[in-house]
């Protein structure tokens, strides 16, 4: 994939580019609390199993975020959601529950 990273959020076309000036969007712009954790509860973040093309569905707090096929997918996805990069862990069990395969799992499901 080239340097524009493509992901395919809830409502988009089937791919819509991402572009640096479109992270200015975050969840404070739109009127949504930002994205935190406590670590007191069940993780805030879910990524489900790899589809049959090879995407994970991303939820937070229960809210579905879009699919990532990566793990800068991910990481594009929690920041527009309010969370900073430098603060993701994707090994943090209390911020990520990984369903179906860990961070480094992004290929299409076997069947």
């Amino acid at each position: 994939m080239d340097e524009v990273a493509v992901v395919r959020r809830q409502g988009e076309g089937a791919g819509t580019p991402q572009t640096g000036s479109d992270s200015a969007r975050t969840a404070q712009d739109a009127g949504r609390p930002a994205l935190a954790h406590s670590g007191a509860m069940a993780a805030p973040v879910v990524v489900h199993a790899p589809d049959s093309q090879g995407g994970r569905r991303v939820l937070a707090h229960g809210r579905i975020l879009g699919v990532a096929y990566n793990a800068m997918e991910l990481l594009d996805l929690l920041e527009e959601a309010g969370m900073e990069r430098e603060h993701i862990h994707l090994d943090d069990a209390d911020l990520i529950d990984w369903k179906g395969g860990g961070a480094w799992e992004w290929g299409p499901s076997k069947p």
